[in-house]
């Protein structure tokens, strides 16, 4: 017996699969297996506490404080036991996680899907699906790539997986006790996620507690576990908030009031950032008609609700009697909420962090947080949309919303795609980044360059290398640290074809100071300049040992051939001091690293500094 699939479920089945597919092969692709920034402290304090017996499962020595300490603004229990035990079967190979995130987008997508189900009841499979398929462009959108190609992000779409559920469960027919513990639980989960995850709490209660009448016996049968709810909420967040320390450096919420148009500003980009292309303008305007449009559907839900009674009384007579028709508001509460929950992380966005420029309200790590409001005004739309089908409406009016809608879904469309080309750019960025980053940790016993660790890895180099130690003696970073002083020892064969480039100028400045010039590429990886370029001189005993790193890179046109794009930056440059070489005649010369396989590939050219 053949199973035949209605033709919108497999378009659904079809586009929800590629949107993930996109984001599956930019992980693939741009992704890179290396801890950078605050990964090294969580999950990689852990490491380090695992490493020095400190913490011992084995042996039940677990010392919580360690699990349930603040990162940031964090404190990401849930996420530390998740990214611990991933690491131990795969040792700590930060790709995983980035298909963790990938799960939890998909998780989320099912989630919605599932909601709609639910509360969409009048609505045509055929337009849900159509309907999921928009909301999916947006949940795998790749703007997203600050986290879904940043392993530590686990907590943020962990946090956000949990707050989604606890709205689908609210609108399902569990008794309400049953709602209570399992939306406590979710909560408790989000909560010690991410930072973020606070906001749970005054996100699902609404949807959990919002009464069918308002009728006081069925206001009286929620107030207990309403109560209850409270109850654990205090009891969480007072444990959340004991001993909370700020993280240093951030701005006050001073800030936002000394700057009141800033931080409207700053709300509104916040916003925007979804189909905003990274252009604060452009950002600020998606952000205000996003805020305008969700706040309209739901001042429309509620004048609804206001306007419609089964005694056919007036709207202004059913709000002095409080004989609300509430049903239409029981569907949309989830959605509403969920919308709520990207204001929300807007206006506390906007109060703490203003101080840290607009420009910092368009990172797209942000987006995760504001593409919800886009999501929920989506299906706020379908929710007034049944309630046309029901209510006559005069075809000119239906005609003019259906232009409207068809307006607003193709304005968004082209900002969505011109949004995803920012994040390709973006993407591209990232992964040189992180590979800069690499070749710099890689080095650090070999020789260590605290400016580049500032820039690319962790802020602190000296905790940077008591982790990068420990966590290398548990074999959790690949390719493991470099050990030799001697670039010989980690170079490529001679005969290898893997890299090209030339050692063009070693030119004498000022004082004691030289500036060295050339170009890099890394034939083996497509489009790809070297990770960062080793100077070496020749001892006596005939070993290279290095002694500068160059990062810097610059345009080189005369290097460029067909296969490479034109902005391409395959030229090197940078200065030393003679004085930190041997006081004798030295040849020095420039060595590629490439970081993903630890080797260091030989640049034609050489110079001979002379005493």
């Amino acid at each position: 017996m053949k199973i035949r699939f209605p033709s919108s479920t497999i378009w659904l089945l079809g586009l929800s699969a590629i949107f993930a597919s996109l984001v599956a092969a930019s992980i693939a692709y741009f992704g890179v297996n290396f801890p950078i920034w605050d990964e090294w402290d969580t999950p990689g304090l852990m490491f380090v506490k695992l490493h020095d017996g400190t913490i011992d499962l084995s042996q039940g020595r677990w010392n919580w404080g360690y699990w349930i300490a603040q990162h940031n603004e964090s404190r990401k229990f849930f996420p530390r036991l998740i990214l611990v035990s991933l690491a131990s079967v795969t040792n700590w190979n930060i790709k995983v996680e980035m298909f963790l995130i990938l799960g939890l987008m998909a998780a989320i997508a099912l989630t919605l899907y599932a909601l709609s189900r639910l509360t969409l009841t009048r609505t045509p499979r055929s337009r849900l699906n159509e309907l999921a398929i928009v909301a999916n462009l947006l949940v795998f959108s790749l703007i997203q790539y600050d986290n879904f190609l940043f392993g530590l992000q686990v907590c943020v779409l962990l946090s956000l997986s949990a707050i989604v559920l606890g709205l689908l469960v609210a609108q399902t027919r569990f008794p309400l006790w049953l709602k209570t513990l399992v939306g406590i639980l979710l909560c408790l989960v989000s909560t010690y996620s991410f930072s973020n995850g606070v906001l749970s709490w005054v996100v699902v209660f609404p949807a959990i507690f919002f009464p069918e009448t308002l009728r006081w016996r069925e206001i009286g049968r929620r107030l207990f576990w309403a109560t209850v709810w409270i109850a654990a909420m205090a009891v969480n967040l007072g444990f959340y908030f004991r001993n909370y320390v700020k993280p240093p450096g951030h701005p006050g919420w001073d800030e936002a009031v000394r700057h009141p148009l800033e931080a409207v500003r700053y709300f509104f980009v916040f916003l925007g950032g979804p189909l905003g292309f990274h252009d604060i303008p452009a950002a600020t305007v998606v952000g205000a008609i996003v805020f305008g449009v969700w706040s309209a559907m739901v001042v429309a839900l509620l004048w609804n609700s206001a306007t419609t009674s089964q005694d056919g009384k007036s709207g202004f007579e059913n709000a002095l009697e409080r004989r609300w028709d509430l049903s239409e508001l029981n569907r949309a509460k989830s959605w509403i909420m969920l919308g709520g929950y990207s204001i929300l992380s807007g206006l506390f966005a906007a109060l703490g962090r203003v101080g840290f420029g607009i420009e910092q309200a368009i990172s797209p790590r942000y987006t995760t947080f504001s593409l919800y409001a886009i999501v929920s005004a989506i299906y706020l739309g379908a929710l007034l949309a049944e309630r046309n089908t029901t209510v006559e409406v005069s075809p000119p009016r239906r005609r003019w919303l259906s232009r409207g809608v068809y307006l607003l879904l193709g304005i968004g469309l082209v900002l969505h795609l011109k949004t995803s080309a920012f994040a390709l750019d973006g993407m591209y960025v990232r992964k040189t980044d992180t590979l800069h980053a690499q070749a710099c940790t890689l080095v650090i016993d070999v020789l260590r360059d605290d400016d580049c660790l500032r820039r690319y890895v962790y802020p602190d180099p000296d905790r940077l290398y008591d982790h990068a130690i420990a966590i290398n003696d548990l074999g959790y970073l690949s390719p493991p640290l470099l050990e030799s002083d001697d670039v010989r020892d980690f170079s490529a064969s001679p005969q290898s074809e893997t890299a090209r480039g030339f050692f063009d100028a070693l030119v004498p400045l000022s004082g004691d100071r030289y500036q060295v010039r050339g170009w890099a590429e890394l034939t083996e990886r497509s489009l790809s300049a070297a990770d960062l370029v080793l100077l070496t001189y020749t001892t006596d005993s005939g070993a290279e040992k290095p002694f500068a790193i160059i990062d810097d890179r610059e345009f080189r046109p005369d290097a460029l051939h067909a296969g490479l794009p034109r902005d391409t930056q395959l030229g090197w440059s940078g200065e030393f001091a003679r004085s930190q070489l041997p006081n004798r005649s030295l040849v020095v010369k420039a060595w590629a690293f490439d970081a993903t396989t630890a080797r260091a590939h030989l640049l034609t050219g050489s110079f001979e500094l002379t005493p």
